[in-house]
């Protein structure tokens, strides 16, 4: 799947790419985007759910009452331009479920999470979770609030 991690202002990700049987496929993948609005966003799953979220996502404005993003197999997290953190899960958003300054979602982030309770910065907890989870690998991308 893939590995998206959050913490002080920075987005990272990994850029492997797989099929559905979980065999990494040849090149990379930026998984991690922003837009015009200042968010920052970073998603997990098929590379089709993700093409159809950065398409909702590039017009996105932070209103949670607008239509949410299309439905399909993903984890993603949003990333406000203060650094609030909402979570993206089967076509509904939500606000970020616990009040750690970090996040990570797909399949390294309980690899992430471990490695920034140890103070990991986000690009360092990718890093582990390339390591170690067979669903990660590639380069470590990163995107920072402005």
């Amino acid at each position: 799947m893939t590995t998206i991690a959050y913490r002080d202002g920075t987005l990272a990700a990994d850029t492997c790419v797989t099929c559905s049987s979980g065999r990494r496929l040849p090149g990379t993948h930026s998984k991690i985007c922003s837009n015009e609005h200042g968010w920052l966003f970073g998603a997990a799953g098929t590379i089709a759910d993700i093409a159809r979220l950065r398409q909702w996502f590039s017009t996105y404005t932070g209103d949670k009452r607008l239509k949410g993003p299309p439905g399909g197999s993903y984890d993603a997290l949003l990333i406000s331009p203060k650094g609030a953190c909402l979570y993206l899960e089967l076509g509904a958003i939500w606000d970020a479920p616990t009040d750690a300054p970090f996040h990570a979602v797909g399949s390294g982030a309980a690899l992430a999470i471990g490695a920034m309770a140890h103070g990991a910065t986000a690009q360092e907890a990718v890093a582990t979770a390339i390591l170690y989870d067979e669903g990660s690998g590639g380069r470590v991308d990163h995107l920072s609030i402005t």
